[in-house]
């Protein structure tokens, strides 16, 4: 599938490409991203805005950060609880995809049970193995049509400045496609543990150090690895949505950039990330 999602057919494609390889800072430019895909870093850069992605994670109005910092300082299972609803709202409002209240209280209970058991016991692999097992098994239930009419609706939206492409390529999943035309998938650790990496550099206390994962880290970066919300402020987002805009002719101030509505980046989350796949997604991950 990733092979699929490729280039953008806009006027400042070039634009994109020369902001892509000299403006962008380096901690975002190791998932080699598709050079001329309508990155939010990119779009950002292409507009005039300083790109200080430290900044924006931490930006009170709408950055990540606040919401791994109260998950990392709960002092009680109720904390943890009220941190986790926060965080839940946050991704409902970026990208129209939430936990139900069983698996957000779920979720709650591991996580403060883990934090007080001691180190983050998680590893990225085991977030991988869950994760291609999530995956496969919603796409077991599609026909080869079913998933090439997903492909091609997560593909690229016409727009008056020409076609948008909506998805960047992504190293870190593979696919084959199988004689009857659908296709498995299979996710790496380096997914988890390279977005890990960056949060850990970007606002450090904000995620626990080390290569492991409590259960709420685990959600929280497997919510931006496959949403690729990074986490910056609204202000951010806002300039984005301008700066879209104005390359597309839309009207893109109350338009998501991420989710099933992405006009940046689209993904299929709610086709995939249902509650009853987020439960076994949490029993693969041992809580």
């Amino acid at each position: 599938m990733k092979r699929l999602l490729t280039a953008i057919a806009l006027a400042a494609i070039l634009v994109f490409t020369f902001l892509w390889i000299h403006l962008i800072p380096r901690p975002w430019r190791a998932h080699s991203r598709t050079k001329v895909s309508p990155d939010s870093q990119v779009v950002y850069a292409s507009g005039g805005g300083s790109f200080n992605p430290q900044a924006m994670i931490a930006e009170p109005n709408g950055g990540v950060a606040q919401y791994g910092i109260a998950m990392m300082n709960s002092t009680s299972a109720a904390a943890t609880l009220a941190a986790i609803q926060n965080f839940n709202a946050y991704a409902a409002g970026r990208s129209g995809w939430s936990l139900s209240s069983a698996n957000v209280n779920r979720l709650a209970t591991a996580d403060w049970n883990a934090r007080a058991a001691g180190n983050p016991a998680i590893t990225a692999q085991q977030i991988a193995t869950a994760a291609t097992a999530l995956i496969n098994n919603q796409l077991a239930t599609m026909t080869a049509a079913q998933q090439q009419s997903m492909i091609i609706s997560n593909f690229s939206i016409s727009t008056q400045g020409g076609r948008l492409g909506l998805n960047p390529g992504y190293p870190y999943v593979s696919e084959i496609q199988n004689p009857n035309g659908t296709f498995t998938f299979t996710v790496t650790a380096d997914a988890f543990s390279v977005s890990k990496a960056d949060f850990q550099q970007l606002a450090p206390t904000m995620i626990s150090a080390g290569s492991n994962f409590y259960p709420a880290e685990a959600v929280l970066v497997g919510y931006s690895v496959a949403s690729w919300d990074m986490g910056f402020g609204n202000d951010f987002i806002a300039a984005v949505q301008n700066r879209l805009g104005t390359l597309t002719g839309l009207n893109l101030t109350n338009q998501p950039l991420y989710g099933p509505q992405g006009y940046m980046i689209r993904r299929p989350l709610t086709t995939f990330l249902t509650d009853q796949a987020m439960s076994q997604f949490f029993t693969s991950l041992g809580f």
